[in-house]
Order: C-alpha cells, then sequence, then structure tokens
C-alpha cells in the first residue's frame, strides 16, 4: 500500500473475507455451491486478491 501498488483497505476486514472463503473451501461447501475443486477455489481466490486490489 505504502508503494502504492495496492489500495487502501480495512486490513481486519480484508483477513476475515479471506479465512471466511478458506473455511469455506475447506468444508467442500464452495465445491458444492459452484463445483470448483479446492485447488480451483484457491487460485480463484488468489486472482481476486491480487487483481481485485491492484490500482
Amino acid at each position: 500500500m505504502a508503494a502504492g501498488a495496492f489500495r487502501e483497505v480495512h486490513a481486519m476486514f480484508a483477513a476475515d473475507v479471506i479465512s471466511s472463503v478458506m473455511v469455506r473451501v475447506q468444508r467442500r461447501q464452495v465445491a458444492s455451491a459452484n463445483g470448483l475443486s479446492d485447488a480451483e477455489a484457491y487460485r480463484n481466490l488468489a486472482d481476486l486478491l491480487l487483481h481485485g486490489l491492484t490500482r
């Protein structure tokens, strides 16, 4: 954020959202909801985090 690569967000909220999705993946709720494998779900989460927060 200091270098301007990422926009400022509330860090604790972001951590809560990320951990919530990770728990859903581990409980197989993501697979049940949309058919993604665990690996696909984690790749999509990483993509969303890296590209959804960049300027």
